[in-house]
């Protein structure tokens, strides 16, 4: 019984001092924004990065050629994505997909983790530790004028700013 009482009032008195001990939202501080749904459409090469893919495949004479395909993912999370490939390849370290080959199927249920390019200065600056030095990374005026080309090449249409980190499948779509 004297058990019982002093776990009550051990509880009663530990739980609104660790709730006020850490007031404010607690949240993690991360450069990847989830995403989960069911995939609404897939195209192997999504129309809005063609410019970006010539270019880049003109300018290194055929020796780099890479593509982007973009998926559009429904709710609960809606995301349009882009996944890229190098000559036909994912970039390892980049991009991870379990199950993948099921993700083009409309109707999949997929849930993963996307980066924005367009907005990972802004998003390392915020990790303690890391900020410092990401500020000075992305300061330097050749990182900056490097990110807000791409960025600004691409537009807004062009999921390349929003590329899949990590994603996977459920391996069967759902009609």
């Amino acid at each position: 019984m004297k058990f019982l009482r002093a776990s009550i009032v051990l509880a009663v008195f530990l739980i609104p001092a660790v709730f006020f001990a850490f007031p404010g939202e607690v949240r993690g501080i991360t450069i990847f924004d989830p995403f989960g749904g069911r995939v609404v459409t897939w195209l192997p090469s999504a129309p809005a990065c063609t410019p970006f893919t010539t270019a880049v495949c003109v300018a290194t004479l055929g020796t780099v050629c890479p593509t982007v395909e973009e998926l559009v993912v429904g709710p609960p999370k809606n995301s349009t994505l882009g996944i890229l490939r190098v000559d036909g390849m994912l970039i390892p370290g980049l991009t991870t997909i379990y199950e993948k080959y099921s993700y083009h199927i409309p109707g999949t249920a997929v849930v993963g983790k996307s980066i924005n390019i367009c907005n990972i200065c802004e998003n390392l600056s915020g990790i303690p530790g890391v900020g410092a030095i990401s500020d000075l990374i992305c300061d330097l005026p050749v990182v900056s004028d490097i990110v807000d080309t791409i960025c600004e090449f691409v537009g807004g249409s062009c999921p390349v700013g929003n590329l899949i980190y990590k994603m996977g499948t459920s391996g069967l779509p759902a009609f």
